[in-house]
């Protein structure tokens, strides 16, 4: 009897033992799911951190090109001032050497005609002095004889001369094409005056009238580019000319000169990229204001140089 009240603590402990380790066993249970799952967090936190550098260094890229635009815009700019700038001096160097031609040009009696003014297509202007011979001025005690001598003539550089007429246009052609109407306008009229007979004078015209238009000045651009297509037929700019003659004198309600304009431009460049958009706008102009005869156009005149 006593040797089995000896037994049961043991037995009771042997079971308290079991049930301890069977709860243990159930709340391990979900340790396996987790272990698997941590490599993959793992990997999915080093791929987020690896995206997150990624868009830090595309951030940084962006930036850099960003301050490196705009680095350029700023030294455009500056460029574009120092252009103008030097296009100023140039202008004024040219005005000065104007200014030295006519002081040295003033007291000669008699002045050979320049190849400028040779090329001018007005009369050849004579002096009073030459048209008698010169008196002997009366003799001194310090010279037996006294003659009048002539200053010599200015030489003329036709290579400086050139390079000036070009700095003169590509300054106007500049604030035209800068928005800077007014200024191109008057530098445009500057140039004319200066170099009426120069290698860009028929270019200055067009220019002159797209500034014109421009400002709203029909009637000014019109003027403009008739005078291209009346006196420069062989410019680089005489289709051009027509064509904006001609609708130009369409918005103006102009349908003779439109049409005058049109025909010009289809006889005198048939193969012109504009040849063909003269055409459609004749064939749409002769359908909205047909007119019963046609008579072939006159051959322009010479008339007073329409600048404004």
């Amino acid at each position: 009897m006593q040797g089995r009240l000896r037994a049961q603590p043991a037995a009771v402990l042997f079971l308290s033992l079991l049930f301890i380790a069977g709860c243990a066993k159930k709340e391990e249970a979900p340790q396996p799911q987790w272990s698997n799952d941590k490599p993959v967090i793992h990997q999915s936190i080093q791929q987020l951190g690896k995206q997150q550098q990624q868009f830090r260094a595309d951030l940084a890229k962006q930036r850099y090109t960003i301050d490196t635009l705009q680095q350029q815009i700023v030294d455009l700019v500056k460029k574009n001032r120092l252009q103008q700038a030097q296009i100023r001096a140039i202008s004024q160097r040219i005005e000065k050497l104007h200014g030295k031609k006519r002081a040295h040009a003033a007291p000669r009696s008699v002045a050979p005609q320049t190849s400028e003014a040779a090329r001018r297509p007005t009369a050849p202007a004579t002096t009073h002095a030459a048209s008698a011979p010169a008196k002997a001025a009366p003799p001194t005690p310090s010279s037996p004889t006294a003659t009048t001598v002539a200053p010599p003539a200015v030489k003329i550089d036709n290579a400086a001369r050139a390079q000036a007429e070009k700095n003169a246009y590509s300054s106007a052609y500049l604030a035209l094409k800068s928005g800077r109407f007014e200024e191109a306008g008057k530098a445009f009229n500057a140039f004319l005056d200066h170099y009426p007979q120069g290698q860009y004078v028929d270019q200055a015209w067009y220019w002159l009238g797209e500034t014109r238009y421009a400002q709203g000045l029909a009637d000014a651009a019109l003027n403009a580019f008739k005078y291209v297509a009346d006196h420069y037929p062989k410019s680089v700019k005489h289709a051009a000319a027509l064509l904006k003659l001609g609708q130009i004198a369409e918005s103006l309600s102009n349908w003779p000169m439109a049409t005058t304009a049109y025909q010009r431009l289809m006889h005198d460049h048939p193969d012109a990229n504009s040849a063909g958009l003269a055409r459609e706008a004749l064939s749409r102009l002769q359908k909205q204001h047909p007119q019963p005869t046609h008579q072939p156009a006159a051959a322009p005149q010479p008339n007073p140089e329409p600048k404004s």
